[in-house]
């Protein structure tokens, strides 16, 4: 059974619209919104058969079935009213597929994203809906389990939250508020009750898609409902912990800083060898996007790089530098994981190299994770690999997936995709084993 909240003026569209119940006594209760959102109490409820269904006469009524068949539920304001449908089944429960209740997006609007919210016993949305007009502006709407509509808020495109089906991020927060971060400028709160922004933050690194640039942007929820948010510039990388309720937050982890040099060849003359003055600087390292494990920490990789200067110039005709030999560099990649009351643990992964889009992505269900990345070689052939940090041998991905999707299932089984195909692999290698493909099967459109 559902919710049917009407829109007034007439001009407006009905939202959440219920479809069927049961005859046996099952009951709703109904909601009245203006063109705003916001609900109406001063609405008259009436049902034109009442051996069908009954309503209540109250400010928000519930509506009861009685008797199989169709009823027509008017809600009056003034001139005003809108009618809607009521289909009640016999029996005592619905058949397999019934539509409960249905949601079309206000006139000018589609709807990008549905979103479950965190459940709280505070009346805050079970779900949440988020639609965008051609002009950028965003609908939000929080709906309860049985469709009744909450509150609905209106998001403007100056904002420039940069959120549409396939871009940026939107999570639920611990007190059934909603939480939007796009690729854009702006992340924001909005609150569960009211849907009024809580706080809004413009200094978030916006939200990237994997592959696509480095720092990619995924950020996790912890167990307290703290949002963990990688951050990678010039000046420092850090994973940062923010507090949902309050936007502030505070440096989770902070990378240790790579080391390079400006270096100078010194000659004595054309086409000689000379020495090498060597200055250092630093430069912060970088952190990826975490995920948070059953236990709550939150888990991801890290990587600096420390060189040693070259100790050879090899001086050209002119009398110039054109070569150093000597000199190394030392790729230091390795996992994190900071534990729910802040304690930091690193595990350093065998990948000795430069690689790109170093990340986690999921516990391997024997206390470690599970890591990839990818290389390209020489005729720019790229490679994908991973690993689990409990057992630390690097192995072919499946499927050759470069930044490969993956989820663990029950006994420790992992699924992956590559966006064509899907296979299943045990989670943990043992000693030489190789990760055994138990299903594979393609995907197609039909």
């Amino acid at each position: 059974m559902s919710s049917i909240p009407q829109r007034f003026p007439r001009r407006s569209r009905s939202k959440s619209l219920p479809q069927t119940l049961t005859s046996s006594g099952a009951t709703q209760q109904f909601t009245a919104v203006d063109q705003l959102g916001r609900p109406r109490t001063d609405v008259s409820w009436s049902v034109d058969n009442t051996s069908i269904a009954t309503i209540t006469t109250d400010s928000s009524p519930t509506l009861t079935g009685v008797a199989a068949g169709t009823v027509n539920l008017t809600a009056s304001l003034g001139s005003i009213s809108v009618s809607v449908q009521v289909n009640i089944l016999a029996g005592t429960s619905l058949p397999i597929g019934t539509v409960l209740w249905s949601a079309p997006p206000v006139a000018g609007f589609t709807t990008q994203r549905i979103i479950q919210a965190v459940p709280t016993s505070n009346g805050t949305p079970d779900l949440y809906s988020i639609d965008i007009d051609n002009n950028g502006n965003y609908l939000v709407t929080g709906f309860s389990a049985s469709g009744q509509q909450l509150w609905q808020t209106s998001l403007s495109n100056n904002l420039q939250l940069g959120i549409d089906a396939n871009n940026g991020q939107v999570m639920g927060d611990s007190t059934g508020g909603l939480i939007l971060h796009g690729n854009g400028i702006t992340t924001l709160n909005l609150d569960g009750q009211s849907g009024a922004i809580a706080w809004q933050r413009n200094d978030l690194p916006g939200w990237v898609p994997f592959g696509l640039a480095a720092g990619e942007q995924h950020n996790a929820v912890g167990q307290d409902g703290s949002m963990f948010v990688p951050v990678n510039n010039a000046a420092q990388s850090n994973l940062l912990k923010l507090d949902p309720q309050a936007g502030t937050s505070s440096a989770a982890y902070t990378a240790p800083y790579g080391k390079g040099f400006y270096v100078t060849g010194t000659c004595s003359g054309p086409n000689t060898t000379g020495g090498v003055i060597a200055r250092p600087f630093y430069y912060p390292g970088s952190v990826s996007s975490p995920i948070v494990d059953a236990n709550g920490n939150a888990v991801f990789t890290a990587s600096y790089e420390i060189d040693t200067p070259p100790t050879t110039s090899f001086c050209g005709p002119d009398g110039g530098p054109e070569s150093y030999s000597g000199g190394s560099q030392q790729i230091n990649n390795f996992l994190v994981s900071v534990a729910p009351n802040g304690t930091a643990t690193t595990t350093t992964l065998p990948i000795s190299s430069a690689v790109k889009d170093l990340h986690v992505l999921a516990p391997d269900g024997n206390g470690g994770a599970l890591v990839s990345w990818w290389t390209i070689d020489s005729n720019n052939v790229p490679s994908s690999f991973m690993l689990s940090t409990t057992t630390g041998t690097p192995y072919a991905t499946p499927l050759n997936a470069v930044n490969p999707q993956l989820v663990l299932g029950e006994n420790n089984t992992a699924f992956i995709t590559n966006g064509l195909s899907v296979a299943s692999l045990t989670a943990q290698r043992t000693g030489d084993t190789k990760h055994p493909l138990t299903t594979r099967f393609h995907l197609s459109r039909r």
